[in-house]
């Protein structure tokens, strides 16, 4: 009921930042589990973590998306709050995946001309919901993987 909400949330506003940042805790975790998997090449690692994020969305048949993507597309524009919120969560998730990204400059697997930092920024695939299928995630793993390795 609108009175129980009330009681927890002072708004909806706040409702959604709490939500944005129960997301940003549990994905976080489940990215730096893939991301931090020292028994897999820095290379291996990003494949991993493309691998179980295209099987959630096929298990979601294609209809879900990223909760911080979808929100980022639709709420960024109409509170400042929520996009400051998801800007610091895709900030986040792209410092986590440019030091995977330089562990693997470091060590000779992953090529060297372009900065971490840019390549971590090319994990936002958003497609995947539109086109309702995982071809654009299969396209992405294909042409990255070909991309960076030496």
């Amino acid at each position: 009921p609108k009175g129980s909400f009330y009681y927890y949330f002072d708004s909806k506003e706040e409702f959604a930042l709490q939500i944005i940042r129960h997301f940003d805790k549990e994905y976080t975790d489940r990215i730096l589990c893939s991301l931090r998997d020292e028994s897999l090449s820095p290379l291996g690692r990003l494949k991993v973590y493309c691998q179980k994020n295209k099987q959630n969305i096929e298990e979601r048949k294609c209809t879900r998306g990223c909760l911080i993507g979808n929100l980022s597309q639709e709420m960024a524009s109409q509170s400042e709050v929520l996009r400051e919120e998801l800007e610091k969560v895709f900030f986040l998730f792209t410092d986590v995946f440019a030091a995977c990204i330089e562990a693997g400059q470091k060590s000779g697997e992953i090529r060297r001309d372009f900065e971490a930092l840019s390549l971590a920024d090319f994990f936002a695939v958003l497609r995947a919901k539109s086109t309702r299928t995982t071809k654009p995630i299969d396209n992405f793993i294909e042409l990255t993987f070909a991309f960076m390795a030496l």
